[in-house]
């Protein structure tokens, strides 16, 4: 790999912890150009010039993976004046082709990425079929894609915390304009998500579509949990009410959020032994709203309280 494409890796390694959900399968690219053992490395040759691609996988009649004929393949035929050759006969043979299975996490694939330096990777199934090719940039793009999920560290946040401007649309979403109001007020864990409840019955009374519902008040639940839990159980809910979409902020005053990166991450809680102890603070609140919402904000500092902010799209053919 060059310089950038170290740099690049680099990069993306930082995100590979937070986005661990996403597994190879999602990332690769399906459409796979490929080559049989009985084609020419002059075939391959052209190929690669004129798709502008750095290597192309050699498969059987059944789809399995052979081996690859890479740029550097090449330049050793024409070297050797054999670019005559069957691809069969000079390329990298599959005992030595380093590939990744479809449920590889990122993780996984950007660690192959830093341990070997190649430019790109075959996903196999179990009998060795190829299934895709993974790519930098399809890493990026994969990155890029659920990206969604926005967190200010800056001073910015101590701005944002205090405006009614939303982030995420724009528009200016003042609370007494709010089509849905609720106060948390309440510590006790059994009763969180009761906000979440009526804002429910006010979109289902609206007509939204059922699977819509389910997503918002997937996210508001998980929103309203975290007040009570980790924000002495005072906050507020609010919804603005669209004809194609919904965007619901929850606001407290508590102790904030010291690090939303590690919030974000699956698995990973500050809630205490007792919450615990009944099936709660699981670590899952800001994952399971990162899945529910289409554009998410968490805007926290510390003892200056957290603002959540859910954007939910209703999707063509959600029902």
């Amino acid at each position: 790999m060059s310089n950038i494409d170290v740099e690049i890796i680099k990069y993306l390694s930082e995100y590979k912890k937070i986005f661990s959900f996403i597994t190879a399968e999602e990332i690769m690219k399906k459409d796979v150009i490929t080559l049989g053992p009985e084609d020419r490395l002059s075939d391959a040759r052209v190929i690669m010039r004129e798709r502008r691609i750095s290597g192309i996988p050699i498969v059987n009649k059944d789809g399995k993976l052979l081996g690859l004929v890479s740029t550097e393949r090449i330049i050793r035929a024409l070297e050797e004046g054999v670019i005559w050759k069957k691809t069969g006969e000079y390329m990298t043979p599959i005992e030595r082709v380093v590939y990744l299975k479809p449920k590889d996490t990122l993780e996984k694939v950007i660690g192959t990425f830093e341990k070997y330096r190649y430019g790109r990777f075959p996903v196999l199934d179990e009998d060795g079929k190829l299934l895709g090719l993974i790519t930098k940039q399809d890493i990026l793009k994969a990155i890029l894609r659920r990206f969604h999920s926005i967190y200010i560290h800056d001073k910015r946040r101590d701005e944002f915390l205090s405006r009614e401007i939303s982030l995420l649309k724009g528009e200016e979403f003042l609370e007494e304009e709010a089509s849905f109001k609720y106060e948390i007020n309440t510590k006790s864990i059994s009763e969180a998500g009761e906000g979440a409840a009526l804002l429910k019955r006010v979109l289902e009374k609206r007509g939204y579509p059922k699977a819509f519902i389910r997503r918002v008040s997937i996210g508001t639940y998980e929103a309203e949990v975290n007040v009570v839990i980790h924000a002495e159980g005072k906050g507020v809910i609010l919804a603005f009410l669209r004809e194609d979409n919904v965007v619901v902020l929850v606001k407290d005053s508590g102790p904030g959020i010291e690090d939303v990166d590690l919030a974000m991450m699956e698995g990973y809680s500050t809630a205490p032994d007792h919450i615990k102890e009944l099936g709660f603070g699981a670590g899952m609140g800001l994952p399971n709203m990162r899945r529910a919402t289409d554009r998410l904000i968490v805007l926290s500092q510390a003892g200056k309280g957290t603002r959540v902010e859910m954007v939910f799209i209703i999707k063509e053919g959600e029902e």
